[in-house]
């Protein structure tokens, strides 16, 4: 007989949860809780969720509140969620889930030997709305619970480090949202770098505007285009930097997923010019479609991609990385490609999923021991 997982997560996680409950609901009963509230923005709506979840045998529990994500309405909401999971008798519960009051009630209501805590940020970006929030959350995480699961190298590393629990990096597959007959141009011609996703400070949009605006100055007839796509709060204090605005693609708006392959497809490079990173979700975009990136030589970008398949610049040297792009000839670029199908092919789905099911069976044999 199966074990029985109860898997609990924020539906913003949806497009990296799909690609391991399909394997989970092979080893065991899933039942799967997507949890969403009315100020969020989603790409998915109830009834995609519940096809996928009938398509793989998941029974699917939507969660889908009509409240203000730190509203005290929410205080009886969990109260009736983590108590109805308790009821079920799991032996396992995931989740990756920040939100206050499931920790409350699921540190008092849940048998801690049982659940398993994803920690996507060990220490939250700076800048992040309602950070302070979220890192007395981490640390009550924390202090509370045994197991614990990491998305990427540098987080592991740090968790191992200040905490010293039981924790294994399960890793991100590459994200794919279908295919794209697009091809950009001869580099030799155009080059056209892509910002692509939310728009925060922590990702240092400004800094390519500003870096990019003294590119247009310094370099006569430069070969480089930039895409911002996405949409965020930050964008509004960005925005007037901008002074060659016939040089920009602005997309300043939600992008639907069927419009990510023809993005990532129609251009050379992703950039990400972070000013910190744990794991990036755009990173596993691109790498679906081999598309090399541009950004720092830290967390996620250095674990994964290398000065053969990425530019990879030291802090501070964004300017000196977009020079060497606008220089680059056809060869290099398409032996970057070339790198990039190779590295693409570690990240499938079934790899990833099989590390969550080892660490699962590893705690369930555990606690049988004990």
């Amino acid at each position: 007989m199966k074990k029985k997982l109860i898997f609990v997560n924020p539906l913003c996680y949806y497009d990296t949860d799909k690609t391991v409950l399909r394997y989970l609901s092979k080893e065991y009963d899933v039942t799967w809780y997507p949890i969403t509230h009315r100020t969020s923005v989603e790409n998915y709506s109830v009834a995609e969720l519940l096809e996928y979840a009938q398509m793989y045998n998941i029974e699917c529990i939507p969660c889908i509140f009509n409240t203000r994500m730190r509203s005290l309405k929410n205080f009886s909401i969990y109260y009736k969620l983590v108590f109805s999971i308790r009821n079920a008798n799991a032996d396992l519960v995931y989740t990756s889930t920040i939100i206050l009051y499931w920790h409350i009630f699921a540190s008092l209501l849940l048998n801690k030997k049982i659940v398993i805590q994803g920690i996507h940020d060990v220490e939250i970006h700076s800048g992040v709305k309602s950070g302070l929030l979220f890192s007395v959350i981490n640390m009550f995480r924390f202090k509370a619970y045994k197991y614990f699961v990491t998305y990427s190298k540098n987080q592991q590393e740090l968790l191992l480090g200040k905490y010293k629990k039981t924790s294994y990096c399960v890793g991100m597959s590459k994200k794919n949202f279908g295919q794209s007959l697009l091809h950009p141009p001869l580099i030799e011609k155009e080059i056209r770098v892509l910002f692509f996703g939310g728009i925060s400070r922590y990702k240092g949009i400004d800094l390519l505007i500003e870096t990019f605006e003294k590119l247009c100055v310094d370099v006569d007839n430069h070969k480089i285009h930039l895409s911002i796509c996405g949409h965020g709060e930050f964008w509004n204090q960005c925005k007037q930097q901008i002074r060659t605005r016939q040089l920009y693609n602005l997309q300043i708006r939600f992008i639907d997923n069927q419009e990510i392959p023809d993005l990532m497809c129609s251009h050379h490079f992703l950039i990400l010019p972070y000013r910190d990173v744990t794991n990036s979700g755009p990173m596993m975009i691109a790498l679906n479609y081999n598309l090399p990136i541009i950004a720092p030589k830290i967390g996620c970008f250095n674990d994964v991609y290398t000065e053969e398949n990425a530019v990879l610049y030291a802090p501070e040297k964004l300017y000196q990385a977009l020079i060497s792009v606008n220089e680059m000839k056809n060869s290099e670029y398409l032996s970057m490609k070339k790198s990039c199908c190779e590295l693409s092919a570690k990240y499938t789905e079934e790899e990833i999923a099989e590390r969550y099911i080892n660490f699962f069976r590893s705690v369930v044999n555990e606690n049988v021991n004990i």
